[in-house]
């Protein structure tokens, strides 16, 4: 078994979640009614009306994705305060879960002890990509996992890079994501097949700025 996944997936019974307006264009995070620096899940239309909300959880929730049938989400989270004393809401140790909108159930893909990131499922729904840091490594890598928790695959391997923000392209064939390295110190964007193969670069901005929170480069491929 690869580090990363588990061998059991318990729905959590704390969680409630509504159903999505068929008038929902839009899935967003935010914390405008949690009071807490917490963050559920949203929908909207595309006006920016009709807010509703879809989670009501003890998570924060970080990033969300829905598959073309509109049947699952792949949600970000963060569980527990990893990083004291501020709280849950800031750079704590994240997951990847999967929650079915029939079923109105849940559950975790990734091993809580690596810091796991993703939003994005494949054309079919079938499979989940995303990046980790499993625990004990400092970079992350590109994985892809079954919507039922099942054949964790590992797609990259670079040494001296980290690699993130992963997405799959609308035709099934490519996935892309960005790749810091230690020689370039900035984002550049890369595609490669969906089984790892032929990675290669399409977009190197060469820009050198950089704030507090950002370095260079590119970010969230899509």
């Amino acid at each position: 078994m690869m580090p990363g996944c588990l061998n059991t997936h318990t729905p959590d019974t704390h969680q409630t979640i509504n159903e999505i307006p068929k008038s929902s264009d839009v899935l967003f995070v935010s914390n405008r009614d949690t009071h807490t620096r917490s963050k559920e899940v949203y929908s909207m239309n595309k006006n920016g009306h009709n807010i509703t909300r879809i989670t009501f959880s003890n998570y924060n929730n970080r990033l969300v994705g829905i598959d073309k049938t509109g049947t699952y989400l792949v949600i970000t989270r963060t569980e527990k305060d990893t990083n004291p004393p501020k709280g849950l809401g800031d750079e704590d140790r994240k997951s990847v879960w999967i929650v079915d909108l029939n079923s109105k159930t849940e559950k975790r893909l990734t091993d809580p002890n690596n810091n796991a990131e993703g939003d994005s499922f494949s054309p079919d729904g079938k499979w989940i990509v995303f990046h980790m840091v499993v625990s004990g490594d400092k970079q992350a890598d590109i994985y892809k996992i079954k919507r039922d928790g099942t054949n964790l695959t590992r797609l990259t391997y670079t040494k001296d890079a980290t690699e993130s923000d992963p997405s799959w392209s609308n035709n099934g064939k490519h996935i892309a994501f960005v790749s810091y390295g230690a020689k370039t110190h900035r984002f550049i964007l890369k595609i490669m097949d969906t089984d790892g193969k032929n990675i290669k670069t399409i977009y190197d901005c060469k820009d050198d700025i950089s704030t507090p929170y950002f370095k260079p480069g590119v970010y969230d491929p899509s």
